[in-house]
């Protein structure tokens, strides 16, 4: 079985990799990976370890393609926002429309922002390096961005509450985050691919009307919000069995009960951030 369920997922894998170079239909795109994602899954008992690993990297990178598709398709390039000189205090608001943020052209290494108060305005931005800040929706426009992604590196003792997205398709990379809590909404006509690399005691509300799948890698003791259990698919590449990690007994992430305390991100922060 495993020579045959290999051929087949690799000429699915190789089909799809041409049509993502070739067309524009990006959302679809989008729900044919989770399609072969599935797949994969139904197919992983009779793979190999090497074989599942192997197959488990190819969608990821299709996942990626994706997104470095829409991003071309916008022609914007983000904006990665860091800010430099001494510590900020959480008296202090920075929003990347004014001329506070300085716009790297290269990751820098050495600098962090602390305390700081960050609206996000921007449909396609990177922010690096951020510690015990607070990330929120700038005002929703009238017709926001068909595309977008958004970029977090980096990331400790930090509330990202983006109830408004400004864009309706794109991705969200959230990376290298510790101890920091993550609000989202998905738009309702929009598609998302949402993808956590490395993140350890977080807490996540990714609010979705229809299945939203999460892909996750190297994280540890996260929780979604049990409210969000029913429409939230989460694909843990870590896993080498591949399968649905949707459990309570899962190492990298649970759904449990948490107190939202109305979405209020100074609330959140005095509640589940320490100094």
């Amino acid at each position: 079985m495993s020579s045959k369920a290999s051929s087949e997922f690799e000429t699915i894998r190789n089909a799809l990799q041409s049509e993502i170079e070739t067309n524009d239909n990006l959302a679809e795109f989008i729900i044919k990976v989770n399609e072969l994602h599935k797949y994969l899954i139904d197919i992983s008992p009779g793979l190999s370890s090497h074989e599942k690993e192997k197959y488990g990297i190819d969608i990821t990178n299709l996942v990626q393609q994706i997104a470095d598709k829409e991003r071309l398709k916008e022609q914007v390039k983000p904006k990665i926002f860091q800010f430099k000189g001494k510590e900020r205090t959480s008296d202090d608001t920075r929003t990347p429309a004014g001329d506070v943020p300085v716009i790297e052209e290269e990751m820098l290494h050495n600098e962090i922002t602390t305390g700081a108060d960050i609206v996000l305005r921007e449909p396609n931005c990177s922010f690096l390096d951020l510690s015990r800040c607070k990330v929120s929706s700038g005002p929703n426009p009238a017709h926001p961005t068909k595309a977008g992604s958004l970029t977090f590196h980096r990331i400790a003792d930090t509330v990202i509450n983006l109830q408004e997205l400004p864009f309706q398709t794109g991705s969200i990379f959230i990376s290298e985050c510790q101890d920091s809590v993550v609000v989202f909404n998905v738009p309702t006509d929009g598609h998302l691919q949402v993808r956590l690399h490395n993140l350890r005691n977080c807490k996540l509300l990714i609010s979705s009307q229809h299945p939203q799948t999460v892909i996750m890698e190297g994280c540890e003791k996260c929780c979604f919000h049990s409210s969000t259990q029913p429409n939230i698919v989460i694909r843990d590449f870590s896993n080498i069995n591949l399968e649905n990690d949707n459990t309570s007994t899962a190492t990298s992430c649970q759904f449990l009960d948490f107190d939202l305390l109305n979405l209020d991100t100074a609330a959140i922060r005095e509640r589940y951030i320490h100094d």
